[in-house]
């Protein structure tokens, strides 16, 4: 167990929980006591020379309870090195098949799911779930932003739901990197096709509002930054699969939040919760895999519930079935 009063320079998590955030203060509490509490919650990525990240998205459905950004952060090397095993699984199931949560009615694809995660288990990386309820209209102002205000207003031919999503996803990705890694690392973020990526003007803006980010939270990051689409692949499916890992992990965790919000079955103070009846399989094995906190690749679940004041954000464990 940690001292409590150790420094930040000795915790693998490097921004103060003394900082104001706004919303962002209290996941960054919750971080820090999570790490006060056990170290090996969180990864240590600072000394590869770069960080990829990968993010998928879920609950754009209208029946979906929750929008679900889920990210991958993880460290070069073990990215180099995860790449050799999912070629393996890759060869020995899925052939040119596309690894997806919507995919697994496939019978390939569902015979590969253990093997495709449990490749990913030795990544050294943190995988980040945030689900944030649909009645929380924006994380950045009282209600909905409005991107006619000063420092929006060269934004105001977005859609404004798009743009809040795109600001959460840009502002999620700076404070991760900046509370994980360090100012001069270059970082690869490779994300699923998504309007917020639509076309290269977007891209662009996309570019700059991670930046604005990373500056914001890190203080000042001078590495190189790059944004890419998974779709742009070399005929590996490297991307597509590396996409994959926060795609399944979003689609099942929407289902179960879903379940358990509509069941009045969401926590209040305890952090580990029984999976809800009727799950899908392939949630079931999903969660189950994602409910092991022992492996390399570390995992974290935010859930944002309808706003109050002051904001709540609950970091959630899972019980895996036995």
């Amino acid at each position: 167990m940690l001292d409590k009063h150790m420094s930040l320079t000795q915790r693998l998590w490097r921004l103060s929980d003394r900082q104001d955030f706004g919303p962002l203060s209290v996941l960054c509490r919750g971080i820090s006591d999570l790490e006060q509490k056990n170290r090996e919650t969180l990864p240590d990525l600072r000394r590869s020379q770069n960080i990829v990240i990968a993010s998928d998205y879920s609950g754009e459905h209208d029946t979906a309870e929750f929008q679900v950004l889920s990210f991958l952060f993880s460290d070069g090397q073990s990215v180099q090195a995860w790449d050799k095993d999912r070629v393996i699984v890759r060869n020995d199931h899925l052939k040119n098949r596309e690894m997806s949560y919507k995919g697994l009615k496939d019978k390939a694809k569902a015979q590969a799911l253990l093997p495709f995660l449990n490749a990913a288990n030795n990544l050294s990386g943190l995988s980040v779930t945030i689900a944030t309820h649909k009645k929380v209209e924006s994380l950045f102002s009282v209600k909905r932003l409005n991107l006619a205000e000063e420092g929006l207003a060269k934004y105001s031919h977005w859609d404004t739901s798009k743009f809040e999503k795109l600001f959460r996803v840009a502002n999620f990705i700076g404070f991760f990197v900046a509370g994980l890694a360090h100012a001069d690392q270059d970082i690869r973020w490779i994300t699923d096709e998504d309007a917020i990526v639509a076309n290269e003007k977007r891209i662009a803006e996309v570019n700059e509002l991670c930046d604005f980010a990373l500056n914001f939270y890190a203080g000042q990051h001078t590495g190189s930054f790059s944004c890419e689409i998974d779709i742009s692949d070399d005929g590996t499916m490297f991307k597509k699969d590396l996409v994959a890992i926060p795609d399944l992990i979003a689609g099942a965790l929407s289902e179960i939040l879903s379940h358990l919000h509509s069941g009045n079955l969401m926590p209040i103070d305890e952090k580990i919760v029984p999976l809800p009846d009727s799950l899908s399989h392939k949630s079931v094995e999903i969660v189950n895999w994602f409910a092991d906190y022992s492996k390399p690749l570390k995992r974290i679940l935010c859930v944002i519930p309808p706003r109050s004041s002051p904001w709540s954000i609950k970091l959630i464990d899972f019980q895996p079935l036995k």
